[in-house]
C-alpha cells in the first residue's frame, strides 16, 4: 500500500490499523488499548436475517475463561465515550459524553441479571450523569436510581421542571394528558 504501514502489532500486542503506535491517538497515550483503528470505522453485515446483523460486542467478565468471579452490582459492563484533544492543555483529552452500561444487581450464575444505561455530559471540564433509564424502563433525569416511570430530580436550588411548548400556530397547542386506562376510574393516584 505505497510503503504505508496498514496494519501494526507491537511488542505488548496492541494492534494499530492505520497508526504504528497504538493507544496513543494524537499524542496523549491512553492506557490498556488494545486496538488502535485511525479513521472512520464500520460495522455492516449482508445477510437478509434479522437474526445476524452486525453488532459491536462489550464483554465484561471478572477472571479467566472458566474461573470467573460474580460480577458485582455498579459494576461497568461496557462504555461509548466521547473525547476531545486540546494542545494548548498539554494535550490532554477531555471527555465530552459518555454512554455506559453498568450491573444494576450482582451477577452470578443464578442471579436474575439487571443492567442500567447511563448518560453522562460534559459542564464546566466535568463528566457528570444526567440521564438513567434502569433495567425496569424507569427514567430518571438527574437521578441515577429513578424510582417512577419518568423521575425528575434538581439538586440545584431550583425545582425541577417539566416545559412542554408548541412551535405550531392556530389551535394546536402543547399539551399533557393525564390518562387512566385501568378498570378503577377513582384511581388517580
Amino acid at each position: 500500500s505505497n510503503g504505508n504501514t496498514v496494519f501494526y502489532i507491537d511488542a505488548d500486542g496492541d494492534i494499530g490499523i492505520g497508526t504504528t503506535n497504538p493507544g496513543h491517538g494524537q499524542s496523549t497515550p491512553i492506557s490498556g488499548v488494545k486496538l488502535d483503528v485511525a479513521g472512520n470505522q464500520m460495522l455492516s453485515s449482508t445477510s437478509t436475517t434479522n437474526s445476524d446483523q452486525a453488532k459491536l460486542f462489550f464483554f465484561r467478565s471478572d477472571g479467566a475463561v472458566g474461573v470467573q468471579t460474580d460480577i458485582a452490582a455498579a459494576t461497568q459492563l461496557g462504555a461509548i465515550e466521547w473525547t476531545g484533544l486540546v494542545s494548548a492543555d498539554d494535550n490532554n483529552s477531555i471527555s465530552a459524553a459518555r454512554i455506559d452500561v453498568r450491573a444494576n444487581t450482582a451477577w452470578n450464575s443464578s442471579a436474575n441479571r439487571n443492567a442500567d444505561l447511563h448518560f453522562s455530559t460534559v459542564d464546566s471540564n466535568t463528566l457528570a450523569e444526567r440521564m438513567t433509564i434502569r433495567y425496569d424502563g424507569n427514567v430518571g433525569i438527574g437521578t441515577t436510581d429513578p424510582s417512577e416511570t419518568l423521575h425528575l430530580y434538581s439538586s440545584a436550588n431550583v425545582e425541577p421542571t417539566l416545559k412542554l411548548e408548541s412551535g405550531t400556530t392556530g389551535g394546536q397547542g402543547a399539551q399533557l394528558e393525564f390518562v387512566n386506562s385501568g378498570t378503577d376510574a377513582d384511581d388517580n393516584d
